[in-house]
């Protein structure tokens, strides 16, 4: 199942059977939502077993923490799972007006159930609810100080408290998702079987959060997000366990679904927040004033406009909603084929056809209009420029995608590998206020080939590879002000291009003492010029979020104590270098490189049945930023959301 939107792909990690990382483009395998890569988190299911596991935890920030599941045969053809969690912790960021902001409060559940009818077929149903209602986010504000006279994002805030439209409003997430997959394999012969795939899932999210980032009602937004998908594949597979194998299918794939935005102001505040740009602008000075006073406090000093000469409203809002709909409709073939013991070819084709709409709807404010709207040309509104009701555009587009891949077995326990494939992010369907239109789909190829293998009698893995990825039409998303007021948009930012290679290597060097190391380069910046030789205006701007090094290490010490248990400590280091948070590379907005230390230590009893073990993550307290502009940015006020800082605490586990 897909879980590739934004607000619906948040999902709490537990009582998982594994989690599997694919590089390059997974098209053929997985559809339309995975064009570079994929994330495929494999949820454990039901067995004829009886088997229960309950882990408890508390820590730093007022830390709680409850997991577990129960598994259990209900007779010989069905088979039942529950598994839960809650996890919250108090906020990390002070606020000096509003609630803590950064903490967390998930509480998630799942049932499992597994049927199995006759011994050629097996069918799983997997219910899933999460529920997460963590204060909000910290975006602080870089350009003016918080109530304590600091910009520095990993000191207290100043955000949310006072609303002018709600009054007392905290800053807040609330969101709700879930979703149900009925998975069944039969086979139809030996070496034949029919797959069904079988999925809903539904998320309904209302974020409330602080765009300017000050203690200056400003920019305060909601987001209300909803979303509804299902979607139906079926697939034959054909493995004789000899020289060929493969599988063949079709699916389809619906979703609907709408991002509400409602905008607060205290025009006192937007004015002061807008004067700088207004001034520029404008052929006359006006006078321009700091959104809020040395001491953090909102500076509403100018109560007129001092354009038309109207009273500036101390409350004032506004809406903005955009739909989205989506039919598609997808056949795909993959196959291998063995051309001799040692040496094999993969091949595989998607073709897909959709069918897209997109909406947006801006009520005018004709009965209460803003002020400001003039200065950016969202009159009578002040931030978002009305439409003439409901605008919407429909189109269908076709695409095809694939792979091709090899490896030859050097040894029985070394292989080498190559491939080429082709991903493809999907056309756009934008539209605004004034306009609408379609953006092409990206287009990435895919090169990649490398080594793997194991030795020293198992006691050593490694894996070394190279990549290079050639893009087209490459996607990017904006946000800024325009002459329809403020808009975020995705735009086609032309040709880009990245390479790199990545290695890791593990190694059991004594009993009870096993290392680990990974490097990874990548050199991803967009190209000089476009297909038809003109320069692009990102030219030589590297990727958003796109260290060019990364390395981690790591390992495990072990030993046995007589009478106590298995004691282990498990330290760990990552490092990324320099990030920037935009396209565009503006200095400032940016993280320089960074390491974190993590260690969990603890001890296994009575054979395992139950353990007692401590964590501490960024061991050394080290600040760093994990996002940084935002909102804010297209008004010239950036803002910055720090990493968590250091946090530490216990888990205690029992087993059946």
């Amino acid at each position: 199942m897909s879980i590739s939107k934004s607000r619906g792909s948040v999902v709490e990690l537990f009582d998982m059977e594994r989690v599997e990382v694919l590089k390059g483009p997974q098209g053929t395998l997985f559809g339309r939502g995975a064009q570079i890569g994929a994330v495929h988190l494999i949820q454990n299911k039901a067995r004829q077993e009886r088997s229960g596991r309950l882990t408890l935890g508390t820590g730093s920030f007022n830390e709680r923490y409850v997991t577990g599941h129960v598994n259990t045969p209900l007779n010989d053809q069905f088979a039942l799972r529950v598994a839960g969690i809650y996890s919250t912790h108090d906020g990390t960021i002070s606020n000096r007006i509003g609630n803590d902001l950064n903490g967390k409060e998930t509480i998630a559940g799942r049932l499992a159930l597994r049927w199995t009818p006759t011994d050629r077929t097996l069918a799983d149903l997997i219910v899933n609810v999460q529920q997460d209602t963590p204060p909000g986010t910290s975006f602080k504000s870089g350009t003016f100080p918080a109530i304590d006279g600091s910009t520095d994002p990993f000191t207290a805030a100043s955000m949310g408290g006072t609303d002018p439209v709600l009054g007392d409003a905290d800053l807040f997430v609330d969101r709700t998702v879930w979703g149900a997959t009925l998975l069944v394999d039969h086979r139809l012969a030996s070496n034949w079987t029919l797959n069904s795939i079988t999925a809903y899932r539904e998320f309904d999210s209302l974020e409330r959060f602080d765009a300017d980032g000050t203690a200056a009602p400003a920019l305060q937004f909601d987001e209300e997000a909803y979303g509804q998908q299902f979607s139906q594949e079926l697939r034959v597979s054909f493995d004789p366990g000899e020289r060929i194998g493969g599988f063949a299918g079709a699916s389809v794939f619906w979703e609907d679904g709408f991002q509400r935005v409602p905008f607060r102001t205290d025009e006192r505040s937007f004015y002061a927040l807008l004067s700088p740009i207004l001034n520029d602008a404008l052929p006359f000075d006006i006078p321009v004033v700091p959104l809020v006073n040395p001491d953090g406090t909102p500076n509403q000093s100018i109560s007129t406009n001092p354009v038309t000469g109207q009273p500036l409203k101390t409350s004032h809002e506004e809406v903005s909603t955009n739909f989205g709909s989506l039919t598609a409709v997808e056949l795909f073939v993959d196959g291998t084929v063995a051309l001799t013991p040692a040496w094999s070819v993969t091949a595989g084709l998607r073709g897909t056809y959709e069918d897209v709409t997109g909406g947006l709807d801006v009520p005018p404010s004709t009965e209460d209009p803003g002020t400001l709207g003039f200065a950016l040309g969202a009159g009578p509104n002040n931030l978002f420029a009305p439409t003439d009701g409901r605008l919407s555009r429909n189109e269908t587009f076709t695409s095809a995608v694939g792979r091709l891949a090899t490896r030859y077995e050097l040894a029985e326990a070394a292989n080498v590998f190559a491939s080429v494939a082709r991903g493809r992010r999907p056309n756009v369907v934008q539209v605004s206020a004034s306009d609408t239109n379609v953006l092409n789909n990206e287009i990435v190829w895919s090169y990649d080939a490398g080594v793997k293998g194991r030795g020293v009698q198992d006691r050593l893995q490694y894996s070394l590879s190279g990549f290079y990825y050639d893009y087209f039409n490459f996607q990017t998303t904006v946000t800024e002000l325009t002459e329809d007021g403020l808009e975020s948009e995705i735009r086609d930012s032309g040709n880009a291009t990245a390479f790199g290679v990545e290695t890791d290597v593990r190694a059991a060097l004594a009993s009870g003492l096993s290392v680990f190391g990974s490097y990874g380069y990548v050199n991803a910046t967009f190209d000089d010029t476009d297909n038809e030789g003109i320069e692009q205006e990102l030219a030589g701007n590297r990727f958003r979020l796109t260290p060019e090094h990364t390395f981690s290490l790591g390992g495990e010490l072990s030993g046995t104590v007589p009478s106590i248990g298995r004691l282990f400590v498990r330290p760990t280091v990552t490092y990324k270098s320099q990030v920037f948070f935009e396209e565009d590379n503006e200095p400032g907005i940016e993280q320089d490189g960074y390491a974190l230390l993590n260690i969990r230590a603890g001890v296994d009893l009575a054979g395992g049945q139950f353990s007692i073990s401590g964590y501490v993550e960024n061991a050394t307290d080290t600040e760093y930023l994990i996002d940084a502009g935002n909102t804010g940015g297209a008004f010239g006020v950036p803002t910055f959301i720090p990493g968590a800082p250091r946090t530490f605490g216990i888990r205690i586990t029992g087993r059946l």
